[in-house]
């Protein structure tokens, strides 16, 4: 498993030089429509900057194969993969630069057409993505919309030009046009006056026409998907409410079934978990589950800083109960045989008078000095509400606290402290 830090580091990267050769492709396609050849100083350093990212970006991915670009697609064939390849080099090439040297004494803006036709494929797979969060379908949407505008724009400038007026008033003046026509309001205050004009218009108002429903349709469909575990728990309820009321089951008994629905809801726990993956083969959904307990177990203190590979070995041992609340689950005296980690809820401990001596939250564990010194249990531990645990059997802690050199740190540092609290 690849260390979480690479892949933040990763992403980072790619993020920044995604916004970089979309912003770089803009102004292109700018700098043609007004026929702007200069280039800047900034203009420089952001194509090297590119330069740099981009085989940042290839260097990682090449050393780790598990890492892989956002929004880049699976089963490509052979010709659109190397085609892809061709696109994302000619993307990374710093033309500025070599231009700047006089290597390349041509129009550099029309070279920077690559880092558009590199946007493209991003813009296919975005609509073929199932896996994409819906705030990132969003932000993927205004990316899009913000794309053809300028597009449109750029194209207006060219088809419709304007002598004795600044460019940046012909482009305010374009981009007006290209968001009234894209949006099928078009107030016809400006209006193409010339055939190639009026030839590019029908172009755009039917581009809007697809891009409008497009748009509609994707943020229509993020609001249904957000509503749609809401719906079913809501006439899950409403069935188990009608299911009670018909068999006459008393109200303390309903007021226990809906605490516990509202516990399952509160973790995804097992009813909704369990369903996403049960159409998988067994060992895929045994792997799997294996991944939901390590989850638990990165935010334990007893497992910081234990390597991925271990967390998995552990993961892979424990074994996840429930009880209900006002159930024993250790009784003091008793000879202790397993450790307990808590997923979620609150847990009592209760000393040998029956007295109140701590309260156990999601994160924490208790039963770990039964098994370390081989004392019998100093105190009992009572579910306040409904609690999900993981149970960790003697002999499997042992031999993780033996092979794991972080663990044995982390439970001395913090049987110590719970010592120097207890004196």
């Amino acid at each position: 498993m690849l260390a979480t830090s690479f892949r933040k580091i990763y992403f980072l990267i790619y993020v920044l030089l995604f916004l970089l050769l979309y912003w770089k492709g803009l102004q292109s396609v700018y700098r043609i429509s007004l026929n702007h050849t200069l280039i800047s100083k900034a203009d420089l350093n952001i194509s090297v900057l590119i330069l740099i990212l981009g085989l940042l970006e290839f260097a990682l991915r090449f050393k780790f194969d598990g890492l892989r670009r956002p929004m880049s697609s699976y089963g490509l064939s052979g010709f659109r993969k190397k085609l892809e390849q061709v696109i994302n080099v000619l993307a990374l090439i710093p033309f500025e630069l070599l231009n700047f040297w006089g290597v390349l004494p041509l129009q550099v803006a029309y070279f920077g057409i690559f880092r558009i036709i590199w946007f493209i494929p991003w813009v296919l797979n975005f609509y073929h993505a199932t896996l994409l969060a819906r705030s990132a379908k969003l932000v993927a949407s205004l990316f899009l919309v913000s794309f053809f505008v300028h597009l449109a724009a750029c194209g207006w400038i060219l088809v419709s030009p304007e002598a004795q007026v600044d460019s940046i008033t012909r482009y305010n003046k374009a981009l007006y046009w290209a968001v009234t026509t894209l949006t099928t309001i078009g107030y016809g205050d400006i209006t193409p006056t010339t055939n190639w004009g009026r030839l590019f218009t029908i172009v755009v108002m039917f581009a809007g026409v697809g891009m409008y429903s497009l748009v509609i349709g994707n943020v229509s469909g993020m609001i249904l998907s957000a509503n749609k575990h809401k719906e079913a728990l809501r006439e899950k309820l409403k069935d188990l409410s009608d299911f009670m009321g018909h068999y006459d089951v008393p109200m303390s008994k309903r007021k226990e079934v809906f605490q516990f629905i509202h516990h399952l809801t509160e973790q995804r726990f097992s009813d909704n978990d369990v369903k996403i993956i049960s159409d998988l083969p067994m060992a895929l959904q045994t792997d799997l589950k294996v991944y939901m307990r390590v989850k638990t177990l990165q935010t334990i203190p007893l497992f910081r800083h234990v390597d991925a590979k271990d967390l998995i070995s552990v993961g892979e041992k424990l074994k996840q109960v429930c009880f209900s609340p006002g159930q024993t689950i250790v009784h003091q005296g008793e000879v202790g045989n397993e450790m307990y980690m808590i997923n979620h809820g609150l847990l009592e401990v209760v000393g040998s008078e029956g007295g109140h001596v701590a309260t156990l939250q999601e994160g924490q564990f208790f039963g770990e000095m039964a098994l370390l010194e081989d004392e019998k249990r100093a105190a009992s531990v009572l579910a306040k509400n409904y609690c999900d645990l993981y149970v960790l059997e003697k002999e499997d802690f042992l031999e993780v606290y033996n092979q794991i050199p972080e663990i044995q740190k982390n439970v001395k540092k913090i049987v110590s402290l719970r010592k120097s609290k207890s004196l």
